[in-house]
């Protein structure tokens, strides 16, 4: 099995990178980490303790509609973007 006993709870981001696993805030973090701009420096927040991390994580996701929006459709990508999927 890929996922150990401890990540069968499938409700949260999962990273798979070179052969690690990340869930949650710390797959939110590596993500972070490899974006362009601005967005690379939310990395820093690995200092903060995981259990205080996830429990953010755990907050954004519930209200994550509330808080970004919905919309009706999803993005059709562009050419470029088309690049990014596997």
């Amino acid at each position: 099995m890929l996922l150990g006993s401890e990540h069968r709870d499938l409700t949260s981001i999962v990273l798979l990178d070179d052969e690690d696993i990340a869930t949650e805030s710390d797959a939110v973090l590596k993500i972070a980490r490899k974006l362009h701009g601005l967005w690379s420096l939310l990395y820093s927040f690995v200092i903060v303790p995981r259990i205080v991390r996830d429990t953010m994580y755990r907050i954004v996701s519930r209200y994550r509609y509330r808080i970004f929006g919905k919309m009706d459709s999803c993005m059709i990508p562009t050419p470029e973007l088309l690049d990014r999927f596997i």
